[in-house]
């Protein structure tokens, strides 16, 4: 496979992607992430190994997006608290966005497409944050992560690209996005993207950390899990940098910093006693 030997990111056009290295996005933490549940009754429903069309429960998206606190520091919005009102309300200051869940495309009017959040009874919100809402928002991210079905999907316009879900958070602040080409399964993507989180928060690039999950999922998965299928959907497109923020240091840094403080400090004990 190509992604073997080569990391790849992409870009909506030239002028789009040097708008995106320009921006300045916010970020005092590291992530914000949302893993909704479709029905009350959790443990007792049929769950979809999807993440799209229908709405069944989800058995991993939760563990996906729980998992990023291994390697940053965050937010985890789960079950009830992962909620379109709750999104709207709490999506700001964070690097990373991450979502975990259904997503439905509309081909034809792709203004419709949408994200599908927890199942609640809301006077104010319908459970879907649609594409015409996003292009409303201020989503000043360095990177938002659609993990989820077909987000990359949507109708060609005439100088203008696709539009799809990931156009729209480009639009509206992201400097880059991980998008999806097609229907995503829902195990070998919370795998993918356990992978991605490690290299990310290792300094790699985003393209460099998706390749180097890819090919960490091709070393493990069973054989009837190889095909392009489970782990070849996601891509990255926009700024390619590494992550960075003005926020708190993640804990390995801090097995850096701590030691070479106390190496300082103790080679300024001994020079102040020499000296004396």
């Amino acid at each position: 496979y190509l992604i073997k030997d080569f990391n790849i990111s992409y870009a909506h056009s030239s002028s789009v992607l040097y708008h995106q290295t320009e921006r300045n996005p916010s970020g005092d933490i590291y992530f914000k992430a949302f893993a909704p549940s479709y029905s009350p009754e959790k443990n007792n429903v049929h769950k979809s190994y999807k993440r799209g069309d229908t709405w069944n429960e989800l058995a991993f998206n939760e563990a996906e997006a729980k998992k990023l606190g291994d390697y940053f520091q965050g937010r985890v919005f789960t079950t009830s608290d992962a909620t379109e009102k709750s999104f709207v309300s709490n999506h700001k200051g964070a690097a990373i966005l991450h979502m975990a869940m259904h997503a439905n495309v509309d081909m034809e009017n792709p203004q419709l497409s949408k994200l599908v959040y927890s199942a609640v009874s809301d006077s104010t919100f319908d459970n879907y944050l649609h594409s015409f809402e996003i292009y409303n928002m201020d989503i000043n991210t360095q990177l938002t992560v659609l993990s989820a079905c077909h987000t990359g999907a949507g109708s060609l316009a005439n100088g203008e690209g696709v539009m799809s879900l990931a156009r729209a958070f480009t639009y509206a602040g992201s400097r880059a996005v991980m998008m999806s080409h097609w229907q995503v399964a829902d195990q070998s993507s919370n795998e993918l993207m356990n992978a991605f989180d490690k290299h990310l928060s290792a300094g790699q690039s985003k393209s460099r950390a998706l390749q180097l999950a890819k090919i960490d999922y091709l070393k493990t998965a069973s054989p009837n899990k190889q095909h392009p299928f489970f782990w070849s959907a996601f891509v990255m497109i926009g700024d390619d940098q590494p992550i960075s923020t003005t926020g708190d240091l993640p804990w390995h840094y801090l097995l850096i910093v701590v030691p070479g403080l106390y190496f300082i400090a103790l080679m300024y004990a001994k020079v102040k006693k020499v000296v004396k």
